[in-house]
This record gives structure tokens, sequence and C-alpha cells, in this order.
């Protein structure tokens, strides 16, 4: 009787300890890093057994991790690409990982996400290469949706306090591309918002960019971001590989980016109402002196906008 009262106690007490557990960590040294499926009885830094749920915060700190994911999972944050370098993940269709606050897809270290199914649903930021600590050089951040779908209720943010840094003197590439599917964010997308972005690319073999290429699909909800967008692809903050570069609009609901060769362009109609005519004209002008670039505008389909449009721009507008 008292064996089996001691055994009750210690059971209590074990279950008690697990449900107080607020974070699963696979940590450097202390796992082997594979992990495949669902989370539930996932082993954590001290070889424990906790269970996924709200409330959790997911966070890896192991070099040269491989996780798979490719079920339902729901967690309270993600804090991935934490110090350590060459932290692997995968996000595979059925997958479908929520995040009830923010999803840090590298904190100080580095990270290779690759997406190609499912579902991401980050409730509060997207965070791609958030660094404090200029100790941790040579990080590449890396995050390539070749296919599924990424929603961020807030703002998608790309290297982020770099201020509290120092010199820019190492080797950081920071990359959000898009292939295939969809990234939709609530948000604004902002690069080095509390650093000094200029300082940072100076920097020896430092790049931080936004790459949309295929049939990928960047998506600003519920707001017309196409002027800040089209001044990003100038400054060189984003671009594609497509030849055709990147059509920029706004549907009337969000700004939609996507490569310009996977929708129909009508050469001069800048101001996207079906028709060339003369209310072209202005947002015609307006695209040449601020140097922004537009597919309807590049109307010799040279990859810019500039003075050699203006002939052929006014030989459609006037049906020559």
């Amino acid at each position: 009787m008292r064996f089996s009262y001691l055994l009750l106690v210690v059971s209590l007490i074990f279950t008690t300890t697990l449900q107080a557990q607020t974070e699963i960590r696979w940590a450097r040294g202390t796992a082997d890093g594979n992990f495949v499926g669902n989370y539930t009885d996932a082993m954590n830094w001290d070889g424990g057994i906790v269970p996924m749920g709200t409330g959790i915060r997911a966070r890896c700190d192991r070099a040269d991790t491989m996780m798979t994911m490719n079920t339902t999972i729901d967690v309270q944050e993600i804090f991935f690409g934490v110090d350590e370098s060459n932290q692997n993940f995968f996000i595979e269709a059925p997958a479908v990982v929520s995040t009830e606050s923010n999803y840090f897809a590298a904190f100080n270290g580095g990270s290779n996400t690759t997406m190609t199914g499912g579902e991401l649903n980050v409730t509060g930021n997207f965070l791609l290469g958030f660094f404090d600590d200029p100790s941790f050089d040579d990080r590449d951040v890396n995050f390539v949706v070749e296919g599924g779908t990424v929603n961020i209720s807030g703002a998608t943010i790309l290297g982020d306090q770099f201020d509290n840094m120092g010199g820019f003197v190492f080797d950081r590439n920071i990359l959000l591309e898009i292939n295939g599917g969809e990234f939709n964010s609530g948000g604004n997308v902002v690069f080095a918002p509390n650093g000094d972005l200029a300082a940072f690319l100076a920097g020896t073999d430092n790049s931080m960019e936004v790459r949309v290429n295929g049939a990928g699909v960047l998506r600003y909800v519920g707001s017309d971001f196409v002027d800040q967008v089209n001044q990003n692809i100038v400054d060189g903050l984003m671009g594609t590989d497509d030849p055709n570069g990147l059509s920029v609009e706004f549907d009337g609901a969000d700004t939609v980016v996507m490569v310009a060769s996977s929708k129909e362009v009508l050469l001069g109609d800048v101001n996207l109402d079906g028709v060339v005519d003369l209310l072209d004209v202005s947002p015609f002008v307006d695209l040449i002196t601020d140097g922004l670039f537009q597919a309807e505008g590049d109307v010799n389909q040279d990859g810019v906008v500039d003075l050699l449009d203006v002939a052929p721009f006014v030989e459609i507008l006037t049906g020559g």
C-alpha cells in the first residue's frame, strides 16, 4: 500500500513537472537533431518527454540540425536558428504549422528552411535573421518557398537589431526566396528596421534580399505598398531571376508581387485599367522620373523604364 502511494506521488510530481515546461529545446550536443513528423513525445534538451501545444516555445540551437515538419504543429513561438550555424528545416505537405506569436527563422545563428507544401501560419511577426551579437559571423539565413502557403499576421522582418553589433566585417547573407506557392504578409516587409542597413550592406560579403521567381507570389495583405516595393527593387532589396522582371500592382485589396511573365501584361497600361489612353501618361512619366519599374511601363521590354520607352509608348498611345 505504501509502495503504491509512493508511486502515485512520484507520478503526480513527474506529470506536474512536464506540464510546467514552457520550452521544448533541441540543444547543441544533447540531441541528434533529427525529428520527423509529429512533435508530440519529441525529446527536449534534458531527455524528458514534453507534449507540444499552445503555450510551448519550440527552440533549436544545435548545429547541423535536420528537422522535417509534416503534420499539425501548434506552438506559442518558434525560435529556430539560435547561435549555431547550418540548421536545416523542411516544411512539407500536409503540415499545418501555427504559432500564437512570432516565428524566428534565425536568432544569431544560421538556418536554411525549405517549404515545399503545407501551411505556415504566424500570428505575430516573421523574423528572418535577428542578430544582436557581433561574435556570430558567417551565418547565412535562407527561407525558400517552393510550394504551400505562408500566412503572416504581422510584419515580415529581414535582419533585425543590427544597431547593437558595431562594425559589419563578416559574411552574412539573408534571403527570402519565393519560387512557388504564396507568401502573404499582413504587415510590411522591412529590411533592418533597427539597424544601419547601408553599413550592413557595405560589409564584407553581406547581402539582404527578397526574390520572387517562377510561379511564386508575394502578397501584402490589405495594403497598397506599390511605391515602396518598386523602390525596394530599385535599391536592390527585391528582385527576380526572370529577365522579364517583376509585376507589382495593387488589386484593390492587396499589393501583389509576381514575375511579370506569369501574368498578362498590356504594355502602356500603366494605371492598370485595361486600356492604354491619356490616363496612363501621368503614371508613365512618374515611373521615369522616380526611377521605378513596372512591367506595363517597360514598353521596349529592356528591363528598365526610362526615356527609351517614351517613343514606343507614344506609338501605342496614338495607335501608330
